[in-house]
């Protein structure tokens, strides 16, 4: 038996596979590839799975797996068929079940596993619409949908459904001495100096806060890259289900593959 995912820093990435297979079948393959083993272990309660892969030749950051042993730690999110044939996949996958959200403790680790696996060339990130985000988390249009909405009624809703812990943006009108900017606080939307700005950023990357909890939920790239700051349990992972779910709602995520 595996012990629970450690607590700490995970990185990867939002993604679809082009190929008709699952994500789980792809890190099954490639641990046999690494000549390891992987386990995976639903965590109660919620739509995530954690895996260990134990193999030497998989680089990257390892943790304590039980007496002696060490593993690469992964948090999974992928969709199932909520009544599979015999308890196993069809041949041919939709296009939500190979849908997927892969995160370890390096990005690094979970690309060499897709590579492994011989799909890190059909592998396909969404479009995420991180500047429109931004603005409509820093002023809420009257149309935004917000999270859980049968929760949260339209009358009980008050500020905004999340707050801006962080973001990477390109900046415009200062010239090519100043490019690019960051910018870190508990609540963006409510500093002045951002505010004044905000019209000449563009923003591809952003971290949002529970406006409830004050903590971070995850940090998201136009392209899907994700990272958590630190791993807090099965609460976090609800908290990442909902947000990922209120970008649906408002259209923030495109996979429409972009042809080449």
């Amino acid at each position: 038996m595996m012990p629970p995912l450690p607590k700490l820093p995970y990185s990867g990435r939002m993604a679809r596979l082009k190929v008709d297979m699952t994500i789980e079948q792809c890190i099954a393959k490639a641990s046999h590839v690494f000549d390891g083993e992987c386990e995976f272990a639903p965590i109660s309660g919620t739509g995530w799975v954690a895996c260990w892969i134990r193999a030497d030749a998989l680089a990257g950051r390892t943790v304590q797996a039980g007496e002696g042993q060490r593993a690469h730690p992964f948090l999974v999110r992928f969709a199932r068929r909520a009544k599979p044939k015999n308890d196993k996949y069809l041949d041919h996958l939709e296009l939500e079940e190979k849908r997927f959200l892969f995160l370890g403790l390096d990005a690094s680790t979970v690309d060499d596993v897709l590579e492994a696996a011989g799909v890190g060339g059909q592998v396909v990130s969404p479009r995420v619409d991180v500047d429109r985000l931004v603005h409509d988390l820093v002023s809420p249009p009257s149309a935004l949908v917000w999270p859980d909405p049968a929760q949260v009624p339209p009358e009980e809703r008050g500020g905004r459904p999340y707050l801006i812990g962080s973001i990477y943006a390109g900046i415009e009108g200062y010239g090519r001495n100043m490019r690019s900017a960051s910018f870190f606080g508990d609540d963006l939307a409510e500093a002045k100096l951002f505010k004044r700005i905000l019209g000449r950023l563009s923003a591809y990357r952003v971290g949002v806060r529970d406006p409830a909890k004050e903590k971070e939920i995850l940090s998201i790239s136009g392209k899907g890259e994700v990272s958590l700051q630190t791993y807090r349990g099965k609460e976090h992972l609800a908290a990442i289900d909902l947000f990922t779910q209120f970008m649906r709602l408002n259209g923030m995520i495109d996979w429409k593959e972009i042809p080449q």
